[in-house]
C-alpha cells in the first residue's frame, strides 16, 4: 500500500473530449504486449496498435489521435485524445495538516 506523505504531489489530468478510454488490470494479457514494457509511468504516442484499430474519417480534419498510457499501481488506464491534457497540481491535504 502506498499512502500520501507530506511531500507527496497530486496531479489532475483533464482531457477535453477524449475519443476513447479503457482500463486494463496489470494481470490480464494484452494483445499489445509492448505496452507492458513502457519507458515510463506515463507515455504517449501518435502511432500505436490501438490507434490502428480505428479507422478515422478524413472529415475529422485536424484530429490527430494520440494514445496516452498511464501505468498505475494495479492497472493501466489508456486514453485516446486529440490534444494534450490540462495538467494541474491538486492540494495535498496531508501536507496542510
Amino acid at each position: 500500500m502506498i499512502g500520501l506523505t507530506a511531500s507527496s504531489r497530486i496531479w489532475r489530468l483533464t482531457f477535453d473530449r477524449p475519443f476513447a478510454v479503457k482500463m486494463r488490470d496489470h494481470n490480464l494479457e494484452s494483445k499489445h504486449k509492448a505496452e507492458t514494457n513502457l519507458p515510463g509511468r506515463c507515455c504517449f504516442s501518435e502511432q500505436s496498435d490501438w490507434i490502428n484499430d480505428f479507422v478515422f474519417d478524413q472529415r475529422l480534419g485536424l484530429f490527430t489521435p494520440t494514445h496516452y498510457v498511464f501505468d498505475l499501481i494495479d492497472n493501466f488506464i489508456e486514453i485516446m485524445g486529440d490534444s494534450s491534457p490540462m495538467i494541474e497540481e491538486v492540494a495535498n491535504e496531508v501536507s496542510s495538516s
